[in-house]
């Protein structure tokens, strides 16, 4: 049978972030693009009210069979990679990439901010209790030689009444697809069946698959993705 599918993606930022992540603390931004220098910066601020040790690392990053792959790199030097702010002061962590640049491909990383409380909380019945540690996880991406951007094809395969959709990114950027899912008629504007979780980066060479659980009797039906702003009709094939 001949479907369509509903995507919606941003090929280059999750559109609906902010350009800061606030929790304990504010990090400034969320997404480290390196520069042609190979140098990339990101701004700490503590906003808990007692002391707080932080621990930068970064790691090369990877999809591999639609499974994100981290591993150890010594590509990056972060300057410093340990320190202690106090409550509302912040702190600027520098990025230097020493890898190759201009490679054919964007070069993709992630990284690693965890933050400890220095101090032990006092609870109101008097016993002793400690906040965990937290651990913020930023992209950082190295930039091709020629920025291509992403090119995703999308194939979808059925059994039974789950719908598998699989993006395969032949370009030489990411992509972050914010939303996937299936229209329920070819013919209406009907509100698609999304999948869950569908927020995920599509790097350069490497696929995602998502499933869509399909109402019964549904077809896959009309569908659209959204390209940085620009709307967009995408017909599959047909499948099994």
């Amino acid at each position: 049978m001949t479907g369509f599918l509903h995507i919606v993606y941003s090929a280059f930022t999750i559109v609906f972030l902010a350009t800061t992540l606030q929790a304990n603390s504010t990090i400034v931004p969320v997404i480290v693009d390196v520069e042609a220098s190979g140098r990339g910066v990101v701004e700490i601020t503590n906003l808990r009210t007692q002391p707080t040790l932080y621990n930068i690392e970064v790691l090369k990053w990877a999809v591999v069979d639609g499974v994100d792959e981290y591993e150890d790199t010594r590509l990056f030097i972060v300057s410093p990679p340990s320190f202690k702010l106090h409550p509302g002061k912040s702190k600027k962590v520098r990025l230097g990439f020493r890898g190759k640049r201009g490679t054919p491909s964007e070069q993709t990383f992630r990284l690693i901010v965890a933050e400890v409380p220095s101090e032990v909380k006092k609870a109101a019945e008097g016993t002793s209790t400690l906040d965990v540690t937290l651990r913020h996880v930023l992209p950082v991406y190295v930039a091709p030689q020629t920025p291509g951007g992403p090119k995703l094809s999308w194939t979808i395969t059925t059994q039974g009444d789950t719908a598998t959709l699989r993006a395969t990114n032949s370009g030489n950027q990411r992509a972050t697809v914010v939303s996937v899912g299936l229209h329920p008629n070819p013919n209406q504007e009907n509100t698609p069946v999304y999948a869950n979780n569908s927020l995920a980066h599509v790097l350069a060479g490497s696929w995602r698959e998502w499933q869509v659980k399909l109402p019964e009797g549904m077809l896959p039906g009309k569908a659209v993705y959204k390209l940085t702003g620009l709307n967009q009709t995408y017909q599959l094939a047909n499948h099994e």
